[in-house]
């Protein structure tokens, strides 16, 4: 009997087992990177990043990548030498973890995630969980200040209900902002609002949010743009729109945002190329005849000229 109950008993250790490396081999088949429904990645171009080093007002602390994923079920990222940037990630809804080799903890809705760089980690959505987060990657000869404190470990916060708001706007804000461009102004203004959501996040704050406003021609212009990404519009269109002269548009172009309108357009197209190789399957032909360049071939010229990268390779660039 005895003899019965200890091999019932093994039995059940194995059986316990057995189920455990199956659920992790499914899990390890579900787990992903990125490619969630309605997420949003912004790269800034490596050759703009390589820029930022000499200007005063952004290279203190300024963004590389940043990005939103909504109901992001089994996402997993593993980085076995950490990244090269510090990570900040804002889970707005959900559940999900971090590992490092110190440390494994749950991270809740409205926790916040500093991860230094160069630090070893994994983190993700909790299994058989979903959750919503905001992250971007940040450097600068200031950035590591914020890890002063624990300069090799994680840090985990939980931010005062009232600041949420503030903390979700300045990420939009921060979107919307590379949404609009690479400019020097952009890059400026993300600049300080970066520095604007580590201060609500690690001390108090009550400044109001002031929002860049660009003349209503630039803004107009760049509308009609967005909406005409698969077009090639002429210099002549977009003075039309405008009411204004050739000359007339590229002069306040200049002045705004040290782009001409056409030039401007062509950087929006490459932006937008970068979200299809990101978050599609479609070949680099595809985009190319997408974005209204019959010849791939040119376009990947254009591509790499403004990204510093291929198209084919910048694809495989890991991101998130």
């Amino acid at each position: 009997m005895d003899l019965t109950l200890k091999k019932m008993h093994y039995i059940r250790i194995l059986f316990e087992i057995l189920r455990k490396m199956k659920y992790n081999i499914f899990m390890m088949n579900k787990r992903k990177q990125e490619g969630f429904k309605n997420e949003i990645i912004t790269v800034i171009p490596k050759k703009i990043i390589e820029n930022l080093s000499t200007n005063p007002l952004i290279k203190n602390l300024y963004i590389t990548d940043i990005g939103f994923f909504p109901n992001a079920k089994y996402h997993y990222r593993k980085r076995e030498e950490g990244s090269k940037t510090h990570i900040l990630i804002y889970c707005k809804a959900g559940k999900g973890f971090i590992k490092t080799e110190k440390r494994q903890q749950n991270i809740n809705k409205g926790d916040i995630l500093f991860i230094p760089a160069n630090l070893p980690h994994n983190y993700g959505s909790l299994a058989d969980n979903s959750w919503d987060i905001y992250w971007l990657h940040f450097a600068g000869e200031n950035a590591a200040c914020y890890f002063e404190d624990k300069p090799e470990e994680i840090i985990i916060t939980s931010p005062d209900l009232d600041k949420f708001p503030l903390i979700l706007k300045l990420f939009n804000i921060l979107l919307g902002t590379f949404n609009r461009g690479f400019t020097q102004k952009n890059l400026i203004y993300a600049s300080q609002t970066l520095g604007h959501l580590l201060a609500v996040i690690y001390f108090s704050d009550n400044a109001k949010i002031r929002v860049d406003q660009q003349s209503a021609y630039v803004e107009k212009t760049i509308d009609y743009m967005q909406q005409n990404l698969e077009k090639n519009l002429s210099l002549q269109e977009l003075a039309d729109l405008n009411n204004l002269s050739k000359s007339q548009l590229t002069n306040v172009f200049n002045e705004k945002t040290a782009y001409s309108p056409i030039d401007f357009f062509i950087h929006l197209k490459i932006k937008k190329a970068c979200q299809l190789l990101d978050l599609t399957q479609l070949t680099v032909k595809e985009i190319s005849q997408k974005l209204n360049y019959n010849d791939q071939y040119y376009f990947s010229r254009i591509f790499k000229k403004i990204m510093g990268l291929a198209p084919s390779k910048y694809r495989k660039v890991e991101k998130g």
